[in-house]
């Protein structure tokens, strides 16, 4: 599947691989839940900023970026170890390569918003639990690039968490 994405990596290509990847199945092997979310992560990395899905009207990176986490989220109630892991690592991937850094708010809105909301929701333990293993290494990934920007920004409502619970 990697070299295929490395060798296909237009915008048409890009559409088949959000429509096939955002395919949940629940009867599917662990392993194989896991290479699928890490496929999300690995699409990120070749395409950098081209992410942008032909399906919008006005393609755009923030646009897929917000798609590619509504399906990353679709796996984070798998209660294994290594699909919570493989959610984080796409998420963190996902910031890396193709999140613009200067738009905080964004950043905010789209990594951590979504994952405070599931942990509040309290719905869903394994979710809240795929939540703040991400969410923690966001916080670890956000505090090597030195982006204190962000962590300002959503410091509050982390301790908001901490305090509710």
């Amino acid at each position: 599947m990697k070299s295929i994405i490395q060798n296909f990596t237009n915008e048409d290509s890009l559409r088949i691989y959000l429509s096939l990847l955002s395919i949940y199945n629940k009867n599917c092997s662990i392993s194989a839940k896991e290479l699928q979310v890490l496929l999300l992560g690995y699409i990120c990395a070749i395409y950098r900023n081209t992410l942008a899905d032909p399906l919008d009207k006005y393609p755009s990176i923030i646009k897929t970026i917000i798609r590619i986490t509504d399906i990353i989220t679709l796996f984070m109630s798998d209660n294994n170890y290594y699909i919570q892991k493989a959610c984080s690592y796409s998420l963190n991937e996902m910031f890396d390569c193709c999140m613009p850094k200067d738009d905080y708010n964004a950043i905010v809105l789209i990594f951590f918003d979504p994952l405070i909301s599931i942990i509040l929701s309290g719905t869903n333990k394994v979710a809240q639990q795929t939540a703040l293993i991400c969410i923690g290494d966001l916080i670890k990934n956000l505090n090597s690039k030195r982006l204190t920007k962000p962590l300002e920004l959503v410091s509050s409502k982390i301790i908001g968490l901490i305090t509710v619970s």
